[in-house]
């Protein structure tokens, strides 16, 4: 079984890895960060949150950095697929929080 922990910026692509993962049977999903890229992190965590409810996976979301960490900021890329990144997906907004500020990595 692999154990896995997905550092993610949930868009399109990144949704179907998600999903993927959750539903491999060699897989075991141990939870989510989300990164500053094609949207902010907060819009990144809130999509996390939105497509583990959509596929009622309850795993553990952390909100990463706000900004790159070792490179100079630089603007997320607005509209690459759509306003929050997953284009016009009928998705409500997401009734959990986030699990924990770390994830446990064992």
């Amino acid at each position: 079984m692999v154990k896995l922990i997905i550092d993610t910026d949930p868009g399109i692509d990144d949704a179907m890895a998600i999903f993927y993962a959750a539903a491999a049977p060699d897989i075991e999903l141990l939870g989510l960060s989300t990164i500053f890229g094609n949207v902010t992190t907060e819009v990144a965590t809130r999509n996390a949150l939105r497509l583990l409810e959509a596929v009622e996976l309850s795993v553990p979301v952390a909100h990463g950095a706000d900004k790159p960490l070792s490179l100079p900021p630089f603007r997320h890329r607005r509209g690459c697929m759509g306003l929050r990144a997953l284009a016009t997906s009928p998705l409500r907004p997401p009734r959990g929080c986030l699990s924990m500020k770390r994830l446990p990595i064992s």
